[in-house]
């Protein structure tokens, strides 16, 4: 199991909070738009590459590094 590190800062999390938020109206469905917004903050929360592709699994990764960066944000120990 990889260790991912991130990039702390308190505009990236709340960019972050305002994309999840908006992401749980309607889980599982993602725009376009949302879906390239997804990686380009999973890409500048881990400072790796993150490209929309359009594939479930990418896509869920992503998820899970913003739901990971908000976690780490808020319980920082």
């Amino acid at each position: 199991m990889s260790v991912v590190k991130f990039n702390l800062n308190k505009p990236l999390y709340l960019e972050i909070c305002d994309f999840l938020t908006e992401y749980e109206k309607k889980p599982r469905v993602l725009t376009n738009a949302q879906m390239e917004s997804l990686h380009v903050l999973a890409g500048k929360a881990t400072g790796e590459r993150s490209v929309p592709s359009g594939c479930g699994s990418c896509n869920s990764r992503a998820l899970d590094k913003l739901f990971g960066y908000k976690q780490q944000y808020e319980n920082p120990e």
